[in-house]
């Protein structure tokens, strides 16, 4: 999920830097980008998003009762996994694991609340 998302936001970014770098195709053009490029996050941060998954999966969700605490440490996660790219790059994933972070709690206490 992180990185899915972390490409969402670099794409938004590429687009209010240069409009019409997206602009200029159709639907079709910017969906096929956005599935390359998803490709490519997948092959430059897979690890990262994998490690983020088990983290959050197996120890930060059942550990802390605070939702601010686990969308902090989603977001301190997804930081530290851009960086890796560069400082653009943590910024984006900041992002993406503070809206990572909001999306995989929502989902664990709504699981939580049907068992």
């Amino acid at each position: 999920m992180p990185a899915a998302v972390g490409v969402i936001l670099f794409m938004f970014a590429l687009y209010l830097y240069e409009p019409q770098s997206l602009s200029e195709g159709t639907f079709v053009d910017v969906v096929e980008t956005y599935f390359v490029m998803l490709f490519f996050a997948y092959v430059f941060v897979g690890i990262q998003s994998l490690l983020y998954a088990v983290a959050m999966e197996f120890y930060v969700n059942p550990k802390f009762k605070g939702h601010g605490a686990v969308v902090s440490i989603s977001t301190a996660i997804g930081s530290v996994s851009g960086l890796v790219l560069g400082l653009p790059f943590a910024l984006i994933g900041l992002a993406s694991g503070c809206i990572s972070g909001l999306c995989v709690r929502w989902m664990y206490i709504n699981a939580a609340k049907n068992i």
